[in-house]
């Protein structure tokens, strides 16, 4: 294998990884719907990307030459970084199923009320039927002691 070879592919690992990361900052953010639609949005337009990108990218190439090409490029790199500024690092939060000693739960409403008031709880979906509490949780302020 020559070197041009090894490099194509140690860049191949470095965006698969790069993209890994991605998906897991993305299955990071609080939400505990059974199926989350960001995630399937998210990688469908991945690859929308890349398709849409290169077809422009070879049609810019094309009609205007490849100063323009890395001209447009530059520009939504900019974009981006502009655009990308305001962004925050979604906290780190686990899963938590809680099962209370009450079951099936008689007020699920008031049960979330009760969760969500706890330190360290960001979000709440209590399944009453179940018997469970599902709860995104930052494990550095959360205490299970104070589960009701």
């Amino acid at each position: 294998m020559d070197q041009h070879s090894s490099e194509i592919e140690e860049s191949l690992k470095n965006l698969e990884t790069y993209y890994s990361d991605q998906e897991d900052t993305l299955a990071r953010t609080p939400s505990i719907r059974p199926v989350d639609p960001s995630v399937g949005f998210y990688s469908s337009s991945q690859f929308m990307g890349a398709f849409v990108g290169s077809v422009i990218a070879g049609w810019l190439h094309g009609q205007f030459g490849l100063h323009a090409f890395f001209l447009c490029a530059a520009l939504a790199a900019l974009v981006w970084l502009l655009l990308a500024r305001g962004m925050v690092v979604p906290a780190k939060l686990s899963n938590y199923v809680y099962r209370p000693a009450e079951q099936p739960v008689a007020d699920g409403e008031a049960l979330a009320a009760q969760l969500r008031a706890l330190a360290g709880v960001a979000e709440v979906v209590v399944a009453a039927e179940e018997g469970v509490a599902y709860l995104k949780i930052d494990r550095q302020h959360f205490d299970e002691s104070s589960l009701p």
